[in-house]
């Protein structure tokens, strides 16, 4: 797997996640938490 992003805080994270989402695009968070 390679890391394309790593955001830099959980409002970041939130975006990314929801950007994702919104264009059933799939992914995987590793470590989701801060």
């Amino acid at each position: 797997m390679i890391n394309l992003y790593s955001p830099k805080n959980e409002v970041e994270l939130a975006i990314i996640k929801s950007i994702l989402e919104g264009a059933n695009i799939p992914y995987f968070v590793h470590n989701d938490h801060f």
